[in-house]
């Protein structure tokens, strides 16, 4: 995403690119952030946007843990990560993996249980399409 790019540019010490982990971003942190918003050159949804997406997935709940230190825009310490906070990024992480694996699970299992029995060892010696 542009919009993420343009953060971790001016802000990398809040917003590290990859591989490094993902730090718990300081409670409030969009509200200093509108304050760039003309130098980012994002409007006020997309900006909202892409915190929503930096603040998803593995990366930033796994950065969550308890009493971790939530960083500024210029990556100083601006408080901690409470238990709560802490409990419901793992939360979030637990049910993105079951989703996960309740996908896996359903879409390899549809073809095989569609195709009979007696055909699985031909169609296995044909060359594949995909």
């Amino acid at each position: 995403m542009v919009h993420i790019g343009r953060l971790q540019k001016r802000f990398p010490e809040a917003f590290p690119k990859n591989p490094a982990p993902k730090v718990p971003l300081k409670i409030g942190i969009f509200e200093d952030l509108i304050a760039h918003i003309a130098e980012l050159k994002v409007t006020q949804l997309e900006l909202r946007d892409a915190i929503k997406v930096w603040c998803r997935g593995s990366r930033y709940w796994s950065a969550m843990s308890v009493d971790a230190i939530r960083v500024d825009l210029s990556g100083a310490e601006a408080g901690r990560v409470s238990p709560e906070d802490a409990v419901r990024a793992q939360k979030l992480e637990e049910a993105r993996v079951a989703r996960v694996a309740a996908k896996a699970q359903a879409t390899p299992a549809a073809p095989a249980e569609a195709a009979p029995a007696e055909s699985a060892p031909a169609a296995a010696s044909e060359p594949s399409e995909s």
